[in-house]
């Protein structure tokens, strides 16, 4: 092989290793950070992503940095949950109860503000958190047109929610079996009223 076919499959291989390895960390970083806090020390972080905390550094040269990575993963693990639920979904209401199911079901990857995660700090990060609310803002508007969700909602309000849902209490022992039973009581709520008549537009 010439040498410079021998050097470009050599740096395609680091790249491929090093995209492996931020993975790993984030994905180990969200379980460790949600199990001991913001404050947890890196080097338990790169021990537990089985990598040399040298490596770690090369990715997240901070703590601010790493945080800041949770956050955009967590936030595109939403989006994605978003966009998947309104693919399936036949409705408005459809679409938030996919999206709600969703956020029960991937709890466990999420380092969000309003789940005591770090703030938003990267222009990354905001761009990801008003494209979900972007979203949202389009599945209630669509509501309203299809008579399946009631005027007045906002994103804020199914964030919160969601939020909530993705959140088990203690001493509940079948999280996934009440949170939906939970979502469906909320979702019985957000068709229009009956003093509230449908009007198609």
């Amino acid at each position: 092989m010439p040498d410079d076919r021998r050097e470009r499959s050599r740096l395609r291989a680091e790249r491929s290793d090093g995209v492996e390895n931020r993975q790993r960390i984030l994905a180990v970083a969200t379980v460790v950070v949600a199990r001991d806090g913001l404050q947890v020390p890196l080097a338990t972080v790169a021990a537990e992503a089985e990598v040399g905390i040298g490596t770690l550094y090369r990715h997240f040269p901070n703590r601010a940095a790493l945080l800041d990575g949770l956050v955009i993963r967590s936030l595109r693990v939403v989006l994605e949950a978003i966009r998947d639920a309104v693919g399936d979904a036949a409705t408005a209401l459809d679409a938030v109860r996919g999206y709600f199911y969703r956020m029960i079901e991937h709890r466990d990857q999420l380092i969000l503000p309003l789940r005591g995660g770090p703030a938003v700090a990267s222009a990354e990060a905001a761009g990801l958190r008003e494209d979900v609310r972007r979203e949202l803002e389009d599945i209630l508007r669509r509501g309203v047109a299809d008579g399946t969700i009631q005027s007045g909602l906002t994103p804020l309000d199914l964030i919160l929610m969601a939020t909530m849902l993705a959140q088990p209490l203690p001493n509940i022992t079948d999280w996934d079996l009440v949170a939906r039973r939970t979502a469906d009581v909320y979702l019985a709520g957000m068709p229009p009223r009956s003093d509230e008549p449908y009007v198609r537009r």
